[in-house]
């Protein structure tokens, strides 16, 4: 298990769901992340501490729950991976200039499928357009009942 700290409180910018994703500029949004689908959104703090946590090797969703409970460690929802990828320099804390992070604080029904229940994913990467880099940002889901790669970190709040 690898750990990251983030240094220091983080200020959780208020983002109602309801808000379409585009207007944050996304490149792309899972289709079905919608405010009807949102099964479970957990209540962030308006301050908080946060943990960056990734797995060589991937590991199970409900494995990684088991660690998350064991260590005390609060599920981070989606408004809080965006402040944290807002106000931290996350490339300098070594997560290099593309990377994923898991929001299980938000609990999304896929609506394509019948019993598909989902967490965003926002992955963060660096893009050349018309000879000039840019960032983009993309939200995907991922099942809670898949295993997770290597490469997703995993988003906490400590106490």
């Amino acid at each position: 298990m690898k750990t990251i700290d983030i240094p220091g409180l983080i200020r959780v910018m208020d983002l109602p769901l309801d808000i379409p994703f585009k207007s944050l500029d996304f490149h792309f949004i899972d289709r079905d992340f919608s405010q009807e689908t949102i099964c479970k959104n957990l209540k962030a703090p308006q301050l908080g501490r946060y943990k960056l946590v990734s797995f060589p090797g991937g590991i199970r969703m409900t494995e990684m729950l088991l660690v998350a409970l064991a260590r005390g460690f609060r599920l981070a929802n989606v408004s809080e991976v965006l402040s944290v990828q807002q106000v931290a320099n996350l490339d300098k804390l070594g997560l290099g200039e593309n990377y994923n992070i898991v929001a299980l604080g938000t609990i999304v029904k896929r609506s394509s499928a019948i019993f598909a229940i989902c967490c965003p994913v926002l992955t963060f990467y660096t893009n050349e357009r018309d000879g000039r880099q840019t960032r983009e940002k993309v939200l995907n889901l991922h099942d809670l009942f898949e295993s997770c790669s290597e490469n997703y970190h995993f988003l906490f709040r400590i106490k």
